[in-house]
């Protein structure tokens, strides 16, 4: 694949996420301070990433293997759970916050957003392992332009707020 390097580094830093994910869960504030570094980094490393058009010419066949994506599915409880006991998990966001017309806020939780990441990162991880690298890359960097990416930014942001009003320096 033309872009290689990218794909694998992007994959490293999902393995972590996922890792991280489907780990016991530890302490509250020590699990916080992890996900909001790995966030970090997955947010800089999918922007790493080309554009979906730059990778169109290898992704002709796309293959998607249903029993995968149904063995994520069922993972998606377990690690919204997980992520449930973290000392943030609801907050308000607007939706769409580049129309200013719109007012409207929306309750959303950390947990949900983190379990989205979760399900789109693992398929991905799943297509690379077969070394079915066009497939990871449209779960990732295409999923990420449509899905998780909103779900990644909503979750630094209520982390980033909670660390900034609700702890001590």
């Amino acid at each position: 694949m033309k872009f290689q390097k990218e794909l694998d580094n992007f994959a490293e830093k999902a393995k972590a996420f996922c890792e991280l994910a489907e780990s016991e869960f530890t302490d509250e504030l020590e699990e916080l301070y992890k996900v909001e570094k790995i966030l970090a980094e997955l947010h800089l490393s999918v922007l790493c990433l080309p554009e979906p058009n730059a990778v169109w010419e290898e992704a002709e066949d796309l293959e998607k293997i249903s029993e995968d994506k149904n063995l994520v599915k069922k993972n998606w409880d377990a690690v919204r759970e997980r992520f449930g006991k973290l000392p943030i998990n609801g907050y308000w966001e607007i939706f769409d916050a580049s129309d200013i017309e719109d007012e409207s806020a929306v309750f959303a939780l950390v947990s949900d957003d983190l379990a989205d990441i979760y399900s789109n990162l693992k398929s991905g991880l799943l297509f690379y392992e077969q070394k079915k690298f066009a497939e990871a890359f449209w779960e990732w960097k295409f999923l990420y332009k449509i899905h998780w990416g909103n779900h990644l930014v909503g979750a630094q942001k209520a982390i980033r707020n909670y660390f900034s009003f609700k702890t001590e320096i």
